[in-house]
């Protein structure tokens, strides 16, 4: 048995507007407070990551730079806000696509894609969470974390899949039969830590998986227009001695 523990605090996002989500124990604990309105619309299901200070990084839609025109119509830009309200921070200001923020080097980082106007191609950017700007550096492949989920998830059209908090274990939804099935493994070991039959499935494909350790969180969330609709994420918690699934009473 696992030791009982309760979700962190989420951000859940609706289109650009954020709100800090506290689930105690089950979907009738949940409160809801408004957070932020960001300054643009979040990108997609990795678009919205947190540091251990409290910081949000968000990618962005944005307008794409005149260079970037005749590649592509759509662009994003990642920005930092700081817990104190200070002025947000540019991360990089042609196209660029987050992918995490994590302990790279012994250091917390931004790790993302950036547009390089002189290759005229994506490179692969980490920024230092705690002084981005001065700190940012190239380099040639993504930190072994996210190339794992980026080769399992891109190349494997039938899983997402995600690290554990501490990267000891992988976890991933096994969509190849229906209904789907939540799996997980420690790295090194092909021996299941837990094979979970999803009690409720996404409207479209999940998005995403989030491991937290005592609990997986499923994102069902799918743009439509404007907002994005009531296909809500859904809970896996770890806790008890038997395996419970709820939905997030919260769209986003």
């Amino acid at each position: 048995m696992v030791v009982a523990a309760v979700l962190p605090p989420l951000a859940v996002t609706n289109w650009n507007f954020l709100s800090l989500v506290q689930a105690d124990a089950g979907p009738d604990s949940v409160t809801v407070v408004a957070w932020v309105t960001l300054e643009g619309f979040v990108a997609n299901s990795l678009g919205v990551q947190f540091g251990t200070d409290g910081s949000l990084v968000v990618a962005h839609d944005a307008e794409c730079p005149p260079e970037l025109s005749y590649v592509s119509n759509y662009c994003q830009r990642v920005w930092l806000y700081r817990s104190d309200g200070s002025p947000r921070i540019a991360i990089h200001d042609t196209d660029s696509r987050l992918f995490d923020v994590m302990e790279v080097d012994g250091e917390e980082s931004i790790v993302f894609q950036a547009w390089n106007t002189i290759d005229q191609d994506y490179e692969w950017r980490i920024a230092p969470l705690r002084e981005p700007i001065a700190g940012v550096r190239v380099v040639a492949e993504p930190p072994e974390p996210v190339a794992v989920v980026i080769e399992e998830t891109w190349l494997d059209y039938e899983r997402v899949a995600a690290w554990g908090p501490d990267e000891a274990r992988f976890t991933w939804i096994d969509m190849a039969d229906y209904p789907y099935r939540l799996r997980s493994h420690f790295v090194g070991s092909e021996e299941l830590l837990f094979d979970i039959e999803l009690s409720e499935s996404c409207q479209d494909r999940p998005t995403r998986v989030v491991d937290i350790g005592t609990h997986v969180l499923v994102n069902c969330g799918r743009v439509r227009g404007n907002s994005v609709d009531g296909d809500r994420a859904l809970v896996v918690d770890l806790t008890g001695d038997t395996v419970e699934q709820w939905r997030l009473p919260v769209t986003g």
